[in-house]
């Protein structure tokens, strides 16, 4: 593709490391030591950490220095903490702004054909491999990729190949993420897939709602009661409360696309995912308003967060052919004034009078 500099733009710079571009990084010290990671940032205040030891999975995401994600009390744990055994999981997990889970299981951990499948799966704690960085000008853009692969496998098993693509350009608001999932190996093989996207404070805080088309709510088996009515909406902490899990109904629109954010009126700030429906079904809602554990989740997933096990019995665990592979799209964007939100949340209206 020929280059179209913006030559306006560059009379006005010295490097276009000024306004854009990525960094590798290795964290020095603390749990995190000996990570490597790329820091991706762009002219509209965009600035975000993928992990290049973690399944490329983003950290950490600030707009305009306004941070909008969730990190857990454990903070960044190096892989070599990883432990796959009982009860382990929240020991290690980091939280972080997606967390990809899967792929041989996600969701409650279990026993399955004689294996334990630890809680969310391992995925999320690969390291890539065969991962390459470009930035430059496109079309008069300054475009910025990230491309990486992550296997899942074992002997005598299955084979499962993770292609991952994250871009972002000079003056977007968005983060697009391209993902192909396949099957190496001739047999069919099931595999679970769950993006799990964490928000924290300030973007959540009392008076923040969750925004989506309509569509029936089913409270997950483990919720301490039955809170539906006020699932969309943050509320201040609160000491020792239990976490709550909903499933969602999420229509697409006439193309396919799915939508949901959240959004906090106070701040006329917001940001919301658009992903492809057909191959992400399920829109699941983790909402933690414990104290110190201050989080919401917005989680579309090729399957519901069951376990292997019962995902089977239900008949709800995707498969893959032999050698088949499956294409994933998602956006993680930005809404920044009142004007973005209404233009939002008209779309959605949109979308509720279809049905």
């Amino acid at each position: 593709m020929r280059e179209n500099l913006n030559k306006d733009l560059l009379k006005k710079i010295g490097n276009i490391s000024q306004i854009a571009g990525v960094r590798r990084i290795e964290f020095s010290s603390g749990p995190g030591r000996g990570t490597e990671a790329y820091e991706v940032y762009n002219e509209t205040g965009i600035r975000f950490t993928v992990l290049a030891d973690m399944c490329m999975d983003i950290l950490d995401l600030q707009y305009k220095g306004i941070n909008l994600g969730f990190m857990t009390k454990n903070g960044l744990q190096n892989n070599r903490f990883f432990n796959a055994l009982d009860k382990e999981f929240n020991y290690y997990w980091r939280g972080g702004m997606l967390c990809t889970c899967g792929l041989s299981n996600a969701g409650i951990a279990c026993v399955d054909e004689g294996f334990y499948r630890t809680e969310h799966g391992r995925i999320g704690m690969m390291p890539a491999e065969n991962l390459s960085v470009y930035s430059g000008w496109k079309n008069d853009d300054y475009i910025i990729e990230l491309e990486g692969e992550i296997r899942e496998s074992m002997l005598y098993g299955y084979n499962l190949q993770l292609k991952r693509k994250i871009s972002t350009s000079l003056k977007s608001k968005e983060i697009h993420i391209k993902d192909v999932v396949q099957n190496l190996e001739p047999g069919d093989t099931e595999f679970m897939l769950l993006y799990h996207f964490n928000f924290g404070f300030p973007l959540l805080d009392e008076g923040a709602v969750i925004v989506k088309p309509e569509g029936e709510i089913t409270p997950w088996k483990s919720n301490p009661d039955d809170r539906t009515d006020n699932c969309l909406k943050a509320e201040t902490p609160r000491d020792g409360c239990e976490e709550e899990t909903y499933y969602h109904e999420n229509i697409p629109d006439e193309d396919g696309w799915a939508y949901s954010a959240i959004i906090n009126p106070d701040m006329e700030l917001g940001a919301y995912l658009k992903y492809k429906y057909e191959n992400l079904p399920c829109l699941i809602q983790w909402k933690s308003m414990r104290s110190h554990d201050y989080a919401m989740g917005l989680e579309p997933s090729n399957s519901y967060i069951l376990g292997r096990v019962h995902e089977r019995e239900n008949n709800t665990i995707p498969r893959l052919r032999g050698y088949e592979k499956k294409e994933y799209d998602i956006t993680l964007g930005i809404l920044d004034s009142k004007h973005e939100i209404s233009d939002f949340e008209q779309m959605i209206k949109r979308i509720n009078q279809r049905v």
